[in-house]
């Protein structure tokens, strides 16, 4: 699968979706490098090994995520920027469960194994203030490639989490029996 695309071409195939494509873990991670890779100018190489390492955790988690739990349909980038959203940040609060920690906790309680939630973990290590500017980087970055950002409710989780909260209680209920 290849992933390195250019503005102009994801733009003149409109409606392009690449997880239609997905068909791998390794594929998942692949979108997750391309995507990455188009963040940055040409020449340009970000110098904090740590913010790229979070960064590119933080976006495989949620693509792993949506291609081995989600139905077809979900799978694309209007839900990787809803599950963006749920990922408040309260600075200077560590103890804070964002919707999307909830999701993955979830998870990590169904399938400790799950490659996502292991790409989860490594992107938790950061401060709540590093978190927050990956956070919003990646947000800005897929903005850019025309796929816009959710209004953030920072107090009110999306109805959507709460979907997604119950297709992972359902799919733990489905792997008990």
């Amino acid at each position: 699968m290849s992933t390195t695309h250019n503005k102009e071409e994801i733009f003149s195939q409109k409606p392009y979706n690449p997880f239609a494509f997905l068909q791998s873990e390794a594929d998942c991670c692949d979108l997750a490098a391309g995507v990455i890779k188009n963040f940055q100018p040409n020449g340009k190489i970000d110098n904090d090994p740590f913010f790229v390492r979070a960064r590119s955790a933080l976006l495989r988690a949620i693509i792993l995520y949506l291609y081995k739990e989600c139905r077809w349909r979900e799978r694309n980038f209007t839900s990787l920027m809803k599950l963006l959203n749920a990922a408040i940040v309260e600075e200077g609060n560590d103890e804070h469960k964002s919707p999307l920690n909830i999701i993955f906790e979830d998870l990590a309680k169904i399938d400790p194994l799950h490659p996502g939630v292991r790409e989860y973990w490594v992107f938790k290590q950061a401060t709540p203030e590093s978190a927050a500017i990956i956070i919003e980087d990646i947000e800005n970055n897929l903005e850019a490639f025309g796929w816009t950002r959710c209004v953030r409710r920072p107090s009110v989780p999306v109805p959507y989490i709460h979907y997604m909260q119950q297709q992972v209680r359902l799919l733990k209920m489905e792997r008990k029996e």
